[in-house]
């Protein structure tokens, strides 16, 4: 081989050898680029997930703080609206005790502390003022009170079926009888509130409730009774279709003079004794696309008197109770003078059931605001007490 040839081929060999280098080392360059940007990428990566972490602890814990802090609002907010708290009825103790301490009475705290409570507050906070002073709460009130401000305050602080056992048994006593109030009464209460009306008057006065009102009503008043003091009345919210079409047929068949109470198999007797309330109604719609009259007019062709009365004080109350009492609450209050009895008796008795839809149907009936007709007829601290405690 020539000196060129050989000079030639080793310029080669090196050319290649570099290239082979150059190569080597772009490969190199390469695995390390690479490698730096799976190392960036993984530090990103890592980076994200740990600012996800503390965006979620943040975030977490934001909704820890406002959770307990929507909790404590709810829980203050229940506190107000149901104050269950014994201080809350403690304080309300120690107020009506300050109303009546010293010389004179503070009538105004005395509203005030007891307007603001219901029915079942009341009895915890009579317990605590007994508890506390050891004195009878009513015995305080007698002696500082008096006249109707005195009878409201003190019907206040009774347990609803005490009071209407004291009702029914002061409607019976002494000269006369205050068929209203029994009226009232026992056509209104439910089954289940009438057998505790019934064990309560018999623990209270040692004779059975049955045993007063036969001795002290008469003829189809005192059947009536009997009738609704056996607390058979259905108690279904379902309505057989069929049936109260047949029965409201069979009350149109006899609608002139077979309607009577003296006889437990008459389909009247049945019907107003023992119906569910929605039975009763379904009834009176049946009867009345029939015959073109009401059950009402019905009762007003077959009775007279007391048991005509009750007879539809049932129907009514029964079927469309808020209604019913506003209309007792007129009577009580129209023309010469007021029946204060009646209007403590419903103010107090339905204050917590259903005022607001009482008033609603007074102002329907009547077009005539119902506070303002008892302000009008009432005075006094009686009927500041009054108004305060069903506006």
């Amino acid at each position: 081989m020539s000196e060129k040839d050989k000079s030639e081929s080793n310029s080669e060999s090196k050319n290649k050898s570099h290239k082979e280098e150059s190569e080597n080392n772009e490969e190199e360059e390469e695995e390390e680029e690479n490698e730096e940007k799976k190392e960036n990428k993984e530090k990103k990566s890592n980076k994200e997930k740990n600012s996800n972490i503390e965006k979620k602890s943040k975030k977490s814990s934001k909704s820890k703080k406002e959770n307990k802090e929507n909790k404590e609002t709810n829980e203050t907010k229940e506190k107000k609206e149901n104050p269950e708290s014994p201080e809350v009825y403690e304080k309300a103790a120690e107020d009506l005790k300050k109303a009546m301490e010293g010389f004179g009475t503070d009538e105004e705290k005395l509203i005030l502390t007891v307007t603001s409570h219901k029915t079942q507050e009341r009895l915890k906070i009579k317990k605590i003022y007994e508890e506390k002073y050891n004195k009878k709460l009513i015995d305080d009130l007698k002696s500082e009170l008096g006249g109707k401000f005195e009878d409201a305050m003190i019907a206040l602080f009774k347990e609803p079926v005490e009071y209407d056992c004291e009702c029914l048994h002061e409607a019976m006593q002494g000269a006369g009888t205050d068929e209203n109030c029994l009226i009232e009464i026992l056509s209104s209460r439910p089954n289940w509130l009438i057998e505790k009306i019934k064990k309560k008057y018999n623990d209270m006065y040692k004779v059975e409730l049955v045993k007063d009102i036969k001795e002290d009503t008469s003829g189809d008043f005192k059947k009536i009774f009997k009738g609704i003091l056996r607390c058979q009345r259905s108690e279904t919210k379902e309505i057989n279709k069929e049936n109260c079409a047949k029965i409201a047929k069979e009350l149109n068949d006899i609608k002139e003079t077979g309607w009577v109470v003296d006889n437990e198999d008459n389909v009247f007797y049945k019907y107003i004794i023992n119906s569910s309330p929605k039975e009763l109604s379904a009834v009176a719609r049946e009867f009345y696309k029939l015959s073109g009259k009401t059950i009402i007019e019905g009762i007003d062709t077959n009775f007279k008197g007391d048991a005509k009365d009750l007879l539809k004080s049932i129907l009514y109350s029964l079927v469309s109770p808020s209604e019913y009492f506003a209309t007792r609450i007129k009577k009580a209050i129209e023309g010469f003078g007021t029946d204060n009895k009646s209007l403590i008796r419903i103010l107090i008795t339905r204050s917590d059931v259903d005022m607001d839809i009482i008033k609603k149907y007074y102002k329907q009936l009547y077009k005539k605001d119902m506070i303002e007709e008892i302000k009008s007829d009432i005075s006094g601290d009686y009927q500041k007490l009054m108004i305060e405690l069903i506006k």
